[in-house]
């Protein structure tokens, strides 16, 4: 079974990217990774936005979906830096643990979403 939203996100994503800082980067990726990234990242923002899918009809959605599956084959990249090594018969490494400053989620889709995650205000009227 096809899912609507993830093949509306594939027909668009060459053109979200064609003008991307990141496009030949997110161009270099098979196309089972970018399928399984947009599949990660739409499922991951639809439970950041307490929904079982994503508004496929909002544009600043899908773009965050794509903002967030960069954000995620970026993620699956990053290899450990080696610290310090020694070679005294067994060896050992040291590693840094790869820096995350952005976190789970990727910075600009956050701030694309930002119109559904903001508090709405609650207006109470007594009658």
């Amino acid at each position: 079974m096809s899912d609507p939203t993830l093949e509306l996100l594939l027909r668009d994503e060459e053109a979200y990217f064609a003008e991307h800082l990141d496009g030949d980067y997110w161009r270099a990726q098979n196309t089972a990774r970018r399928r399984a990234a947009l599949a990660t990242a739409a499922l991951d923002l639809a439970v950041l936005l307490h929904r079982k899918t994503i508004d496929s009809g909002e544009l600043l959605q899908r773009a965050a979906v794509y903002e967030q599956a960069i954000h995620l084959c970026r993620r699956a990249d990053e290899v450990p830096a080696v610290l310090s090594e020694t070679v005294d018969g067994v060896g050992s490494r040291t590693y840094a643990a790869p820096e995350r400053p952005s976190g789970e989620y990727a910075p600009r889709a956050l701030r694309l979403l930002q119109v559904w995650l903001a508090p709405r205000p609650v207006n109470l009227s007594r009658g």
